[in-house]
Parts: C-alpha cells; sequence; structure tokens
C-alpha cells in the first residue's frame, strides 16, 4: 500500500505517482483505495475498487502506470490511472458522504495506528523483505534466459543459477512466517553467488552495467 494523502494534510490536494507491473505481460491492475491510518490495508477501511484494463503486454516492471489522486475542498476523491504506452486510462469518483470514516473513526484508527505501530513496522519489513528476494530471483532468471548473456555462462553455471532459484522460489511459498533476517540471509546468498559468477565474465574481459548483466558488452 502507498499512501496518496496523509493525515491533515490541507485540501485541496493533488498527486501523480508512477507504478508498474508485478508479473511478465500484465495487461491489467486493480487499483484499490483505503482510508485508514495502519500499514497494512486490512487494517484500513476500503473505499473504492477500479481496473484498468488493456495495459501493453511487457516484462515485469516495464509498463508506467500513471495513477493521480485529486481531493477537492469538498472532500470529493477522484482517481485516475493511465497506461502511458496505449494512453488506456479509468477513473473513479467517492463521495465525501459514500462508505467513508466518521471524525471518531478516524480518531480511533489513529490511536490503534500508534498502539501497533512498532508491530506493523516489523510486518511491513518483513514484506519488503520478501519482496526483495523475489526481484532478485526474477532478475537471475531474466539475465539467464538473454541469449546474448547466457553464452557468456557455463552449462553448469546456468543450471545452478536455475535450481537456485526453483529452490527460492519454494522456499517463500513453504516459509510465509519466517524471521526477516532469514529473508536478508536467502537474498544475499544467491546474491553472492551470482556476483561471484558476474566476477569472472568481468575478468574474462566484459563489463557490466547493470546488477546481474543484464547488458554486457566487450570491451576489447
Amino acid at each position: 500500500m502507498n499512501v496518496f494523502i496523509g493525515r491533515n494534510t490541507s485540501i485541496p490536494y493533488k498527486k501523480s505517482q508512477i507504478f508498474t507491473t508485478y508479473t511478465d505481460n500484465q495487461t491489467n491492475v486493480t487499483i484499490e483505495i483505503y482510508e485508514g491510518e495502519r500499514k497494512m490495508t486490512k487494517d484500513c477501511k476500503k473505499i473504492g475498487q477500479f481496473n484498468l484494463d488493456g495495459i501493453a503486454p511487457a516484462p515485469r516492471g516495464v509498463p508506467k502506470i500513471e495513477v493521480s489522486f485529486e481531493i477537492d475542498i469538498n472532500g470529493t476523491i477522484y482517481f485516475s490511472a493511465e497506461d502511458q504506452a496505449t494512453k488506456n486510462s479509468q477513473k473513479i469518483t467517492i463521495m465525501p458522504q459514500k462508505s467513508r470514516l466518521s471524525k471518531d473513526e478516524i480518531e480511533l484508527l489513529a490511536q490503534e495506528a500508534e498502539k501497533f505501530r512498532a508491530e506493523d513496522d516489523i510486518i511491513k519489513s518483513k514484506i519488503e523483505a520478501k519482496n526483495n528476494i523475489e526481484l532478485t530471483e526474477y532478475q537471475i532468471k531474466n539475465t539467464i534466459k538473454d541469449e546474448q548473456i547466457k553464452c557468456k555462462f557455463t552449462a553448469e553455471e546456468i543450471s545452478r543459477l536455475e535450481q537456485l532459484v526453483e529452490e527460492r522460489i519454494k522456499w517463500i511459498e513453504c516459509n510465509v512466517n519466517v524471521d526477516i533476517q532469514e529473508y536478508i540471509y536467502k537474498q544475499k546468498e544467491i546474491e553472492q553467488i551470482m556476483d561471484e559468477m558476474m566476477q569472472r565474465i568481468y575478468q574474462d574481459g566484459y563489463v557490466r552495467q547493470d546488477r546481474y548483466g543484464v547488458l554486457i558488452n566487450k570491451i576489447i
């Protein structure tokens, strides 16, 4: 969840932010709007939702989806999303009387947010650590699938990386409640192995332009 407007922000107010896709060739996204004080959506109140379809298929992280938010002086909320490649867009208007929290409910949620702040911070950190290791796996999978890069690795190295990535994916699926340090350790472990292989390629006369050599140019 991303916070678009903080508590006690002066209105009227406008903000836009670029988001992207989570999976390869994703052609639609769901935008959900919540009101509350906690870091997790389950602890906040959902006040609206809409879908943006027709996103141009592309690798994860490539599409640019501009999400815009506006709240006017009367408290009416306007949300829109546009795929910058196709210009497909969708929007929603949320009236101040519809599904919104009362002042008393907001104050209660603020008190709960303060009470559970430490717990929420731990949960958020674990989610971020999990997302980081998934992103690392995704980057490595793309690197060893690229034909221009794949030929720089030995067959044994490719097999080892593929096996490690699959092991990490299964490990994440079976260990959703582990300590954050476990996620960090697993990520550093596979990063170290990949970095050692990239160092060999570098010593063989290639230089990497991305963390995992997504683009590698021969320098001789």
